[in-house]
């Protein structure tokens, strides 16, 4: 390979690493999890989403971009009709599924 060609292939897989979600890594306190309940087991905790986009609001953070997504995703699901199962936002990266009794 030339010089010229090796630049171009590491030009392009620097843009196409952010897409391709290589080296993508948004910090603990940046990140919303969104979890639901279930109808036939009392207790239990199953991981739905994570929202760890790096993009800010307007005037906010990262956290505060993440936890609008999380929350508006969540009231969409339970605004469904015949949806019994809950769901709900948590700071951090997902925790293991809980199932419940």
């Amino acid at each position: 390979m030339t010089r010229c060609t090796v630049a171009a292939v590491i030009t392009l897989w620097a843009e196409l690493t952010p897409v391709a979600g290589l080296a993508h890594h948004v910090p603990e306190q940046d990140v919303v999890t969104l979890y639901r309940s279930s109808v036939v087991s009392s207790g239990a905790r199953y991981h739905v989403a994570t929202f760890d986009a790096e993009s800010t609001s307007f005037g906010g953070t990262r956290f505060d971009y993440n936890w609008e997504n999380c929350t508006t995703s969540a009231q969409l699901r339970m605004a469904q009709p015949l949806v019994r199962t809950l769901f709900w936002c948590e700071r951090g990266y997902a925790k293991p599924d809980i199932e419940g009794e």
